[in-house]
């Protein structure tokens, strides 16, 4: 707000005081002031070092919206769009869905591409785990949006009951197990090598079946990566 960028962001009760005392009013829509001075010196000296002047003597005003998902659960957004008017309630159900996105981009690239598992300890090892998991998947996005583009246009002509999308989870194996091997072979071309990729992503296909919730329980919430050990697939 410092900077008129505006935000819409996540929230617990657990945040803020005033949060949890907004969620147990009962209402569903509202402005809330947050004191500034409770916080403590490290905030301060935060808040101070990304926004420079900012006076941290005034009470910070953010608008609370609860929404309500058709499983009956509440979310907590917040955010700096203050005019209720101007941006009426129902439309931040449709800002909230809009962050799957980036969340299972994130959780992609931690539990499939395992982003954060190590094959050494030294700067150079992680460094090398890093890029080249960031350059597979950047390799595999690209490959896979032309692929997204060729399987659009044949389901234009096959009646299907679901629409197709590409498994991005074997695509980035495809990519992982290939890619390093046809850098090597001077025998295949970057043409053909695409060519190949984009064929294997095609025959691999997940339907999108609209509408679907399931509860996702995680069987080995303590697990840790193993040292030296990478997923196959």
């Amino acid at each position: 707000m410092h900077s008129n960028i505006h935000f819409l962001m996540w929230s617990s009760t657990a945040f803020l005081k005033e949060i949890n005392d907004f969620v147990d009013s009962g209402k569903k829509d509202g402005v809330v002031k947050i004191n500034l001075k409770k916080l403590s010196k490290l905030d301060r000296e935060e808040i101070l070092k990304e926004c420079p002047g900012f006076n941290l003597n005034n009470e910070l005003l953010v608008r609370v919206v609860i929404v309500t998902l058709d499983n009956g659960e509440k979310e907590i957004l917040l955010t700096s769009l203050l005019d209720l008017k101007k941006y009426k309630y129902k439309i931040f159900k449709k800002f909230y869905f809009l962050r799957w996105g980036i969340e299972t981009k994130y959780g992609f690239e931690k539990v499939r591409a395992e982003i954060e598992n190590f094959r050494g300890k030294t700067q150079i090892a992680v460094e090398q785990d890093f890029h080249s998991t960031i350059l597979n998947m950047n390799m595999t996005t690209v490959l896979a949006l032309e692929a997204k583009k060729e399987l659009d246009c044949s389901q234009k002509i096959k009646h299907r009951k679901y629409e197709y999308d590409i498994n991005y989870s074997i695509a980035l194996a495809y990519m992982k197990n290939r890619f390093i091997g046809a850098l090597l072979n001077f025998d295949i071309t970057p043409k053909n090598f695409c060519v190949e990729i984009k064929a294997l992503m095609r025959k691999n296909l997940e339907p999108l079946r609209p509408g679907r919730q399931f509860l996702h329980k995680c069987k080995y919430p303590n697990k840790r990566y193993p040292t030296n050990t990478r997923a196959v697939i």
